[in-house]
């Protein structure tokens, strides 16, 4: 598979990258989600003097980061696609930007990171364990936001490289977890989150969606689907354990090297 080639052209991508569309605003306010989230496992009475995201779409994410840190010397983002590098770099020419993997990264760079962020790219990675290996050569400490898609709704769907989204795999929490300490990171701090459930900007997303399905649909059968959403989100809202198992959840974790 062509992964930078995919990415260039991945119409979620294309759509981040412009400005003003719908799918640019949605994007961000799941941005500020993720960020907040992130903040949340992080120490942030530590001082982080350099930071690195790799797969960082356009930047934004790492910008967020890095200001809320109060990061003062270097500012790293990695991403595989040519155009969301070129995009970032024009938003934020105070960050350093770098287009390539992971191992070409640490080839042409002799360089360790006080935090690496990963948000949404482990289950993007043809290897995983290798990946966060490699993680492990230029950090000892790494923040993680890893979508646990394990669940009844995913069953059918089609994951490796035929998949809408990109994702190679999916996961569970025991999964997720045991992939982190098998890398030869210990998770620190962690928080399993239920995005629609712990965000009211993630909610109005969700329901606006919602309504959107809805709203083709003839009398009849927009009376019986708005019902069946209203009992179906009473439920799931109400029980995270009901949720999970339907729809997944994400990891967010702070991970640091084992001794």
């Amino acid at each position: 598979m062509d992964f930078k080639k995919f990415y260039d052209e991945h119409s979620e991508y294309v759509a981040r990258r412009a400005e003003g569309s719908r799918n640019y605003k949605e994007y961000i306010q799941e941005i500020s989600f993720k960020t907040e989230f992130l903040l949340k496992v992080i120490d942030q009475n530590k001082q982080y003097d350099s930071i690195l995201e790799v797969g960082c779409a356009n930047g934004i994410l790492i910008d967020m980061i890095s200001k809320k840190l109060g990061v003062k010397g270097d500012v790293f983002g990695i991403d595989i696609s040519e155009k969301n590098i070129s995009d970032a770099s024009k938003r934020f020419p105070n960050i350093q930007f770098y287009e390539g993997t992971i191992e070409s990264f640490i080839m042409s760079h002799d360089k360790e990171f006080d935090l690496v962020v990963l948000s949404d790219i482990i289950e993007h990675v043809p290897d995983d364990l290798d990946f966060l290996k490699q993680v492990g050569v230029i950090t000892k400490q790494v923040v993680i936001n890893l979508p646990l898609e394990k669940s009844f709704n995913n069953r059918n769907r089609n994951y490796g490289e035929n998949d809408s989204s990109g994702h190679l795999r999916s996961y569970s929490y025991n999964d997720g977890v045991a992939l982190i300490e098998k890398a030869g990171f210990e998770i620190i701090c962690y928080k399993r989150v239920i995005s629609i459930r712990d965000s009211e900007d993630m909610y109005g997303i969700y329901k606006t969606k919602q309504k959107e399905r809805l709203k083709n649909k003839g009398f009849a059968k927009r009376m019986f689907w708005g019902f069946f959403y209203y009992m179906k989100d009473s439920i799931i809202m109400k029980n995270s354990y009901i949720y999970r198992k339907l729809y997944g959840e994400n990891l967010y974790c702070l991970a640091i090297k084992s001794a």
